[in-house]
């Protein structure tokens, strides 16, 4: 039985290649953000530690995003 993450990066590598380019906007991914620290605030406020480790991982995800975007 496969590990979830290896499934899932053997399905990355066979379907994108290093050039190929997202097509995805500045301002999709800022709205991500917006949605995720929104979930992050909502799961702070609650008390759910767990869900707020996983917004702020994804928070960080998007941030890197923008932040490879000129490279």
């Amino acid at each position: 039985m496969s590990k979830p993450f290896e499934s899932m990066t053997s399905a990355i590598s066979e379907e994108l290649t290093d050039d190929q380019q997202l097509d995805v906007t500045v301002g999709t991914v800022k709205r991500l953000l917006i949605m995720a620290y929104k979930q992050y605030n909502d799961a702070v406020k609650d008390g759910h530690s767990a869900a707020a480790s996983w917004w702020d991982g994804y928070i960080r995800g998007c941030q890197h995003i923008l932040e490879a975007e000129d490279q």
